[in-house]
């Protein structure tokens, strides 16, 4: 299967383990549960094919990001705090 049969966007997780992982989907959703669920199966914002999901707990953070690298899309720059 293509990416695009997965979905048209990228996303970036970190997990509690400290594991990066990318992922194709068409729409991420954080549960009622806390658990990450990614959408795939077409452009429908309704469509319920379930691509990958993560449970509670199992995760730190998730961005939108370039299938290229990885680094995230919405952020043109991001600078340290310093001390």
């Amino acid at each position: 299967m293509a990416a695009n049969d997965h979905g048209r966007f990228y996303w970036w997780v970190k997990l509690t383990n400290g594991q990066e992982v990318g992922v194709y989907a068409e729409r991420a959703e954080v549960a009622g549960d806390g658990a990450l669920v990614f959408y795939g199966g077409g452009q429908s914002i309704s469509a319920k094919f379930v691509n990958l999901a993560f449970a509670s707990g199992e995760w730190q953070f998730l961005y939108a990001a370039t299938p290229e690298d990885g680094r995230p899309v919405a952020i043109e720059h991001w600078q340290k705090k310093k001390s």
